[in-house]
């Protein structure tokens, strides 16, 4: 899914890269935790691929808007949107 073209889709490509691995952590720790039950949390949490394909569209048009009209970056935004929801 992720591969050297869609690393180099938004500049600043450190940035982006860094929003991309959070993201993969995310759901690798979240994915991981649910096989422990009620030990790894007490409410199951659906983080799939399809959510994980989701939040990383949102980050990737969220860097590219802020970029193209000269905002920072929005990181509560995105936290909000990739973590709460």
């Amino acid at each position: 899914m992720i591969n050297s073209d869609f690393l180099e889709r938004v500049e600043p490509y450190e940035k982006w890269k860094n929003m991309i691995f959070m993201i993969c952590y995310l759901h690798s720790v979240v994915w991981e935790r649910r096989k422990y039950g009620a030990i790894g949390f007490c409410v199951a949490y659906e983080f799939n691929t399809c959510d994980l394909e989701a939040s990383m569209l949102f980050a990737e048009n969220h860097m590219n808007l802020c970029q193209s009209v000269n905002v920072p970056y929005q990181w509560r935004a995105l936290q909000y949107m990739v973590g709460e929801i």
